[in-house]
C-alpha cells in the first residue's frame, strides 16, 4: 500500500526499487493493521493520524497503481501531478491540497473519505469511471480559478 505516510506494505527488508523516491525507508511496523506505522526502539507501533505526521509534499508526476491508504496531510505542488489508478482511502481526516498549476487525475480508480482542497489554478480530472466520495461533513467545493473534468466518473458525499 502506497502514500500517505508512505508505508508500502511490503512484508520483511529493504524498500522495493519499484516505490516512488518520496516513500520513506521506513517500514511498516505490523502489515495486518493499517492504523499502525512503523515500530520504535522499544517496539511500539506508532499510531498514523495526519495531525502528529509530516505532511507529504508531491514535486513530481507520480501514479500509484495499487490499494492504498493515505495518513498524511498530502500537498501536491506547482508543476506537478498526483494520478490514482487504484482503490484509495483517506485516513483520519487526511487532507489532499491541489496547488495552483498542480493536477490530480483519479484514473478508473475510486478514492474514499476524502477531503480535497483545490487552490485557484489547480486542476482535478476524474476519468474511466473514477470515483471520489468526499469524507463525512465535508464538502467539495471547486473555487473560481480552478478546473474539474469529469468523464465517465462520479465525485458525490457520505449521506
Amino acid at each position: 500500500m502506497l502514500l500517505g505516510v508512505c508505508f508500502y506494505f511490503w512484508g520483511l527488508g529493504p524498500k522495493p526499487a519499484h516505490c516512488p523516491d518520496w516513500v520513506p525507508d521506513i517500514p511498516d511496523g505490523d502489515d495486518s493493521d493499517y492504523t499502525k506505522g512503523p515500530m520504535d526502539e522499544y517496539g511500539r507501533l506508532r499510531d498514523l493520524d495526519p495531525d502528529l505526521n509530516d505532511t507529504i509534499f508531491i514535486n513530481t508526476d507520480s501514479v500509484c497503481s495499487k490499494k492504498k491508504f493515505i495518513y498524511n496531510h498530502t500537498v501536491i505542488k506547482s508543476g506537478a501531478s498526483l494520478t490514482l489508478r487504484g482503490q484509495t482511502t483517506f485516513y483520519r481526516n487526511a487532507t489532499l491540497t491541489v496547488e495552483d498549476g498542480a493536477s490530480f487525475v483519479v484514473d478508473a480508480a475510486y478514492v474514499e473519505n476524502a477531503d480535497i482542497s483545490v487552490k485557484p489554478g489547480g486542476d482535478v480530472k476524474v476519468i474511466n469511471y473514477g470515483v471520489i466520495r468526499i469524507c463525512k461533513g465535508k464538502d467539495y467545493i471547486l473555487p473560481l480559478g480552478a478546473s474539474m473534468e469529469v468523464t465517465n466518473g462520479i465525485i458525490f458525499t457520505y449521506e
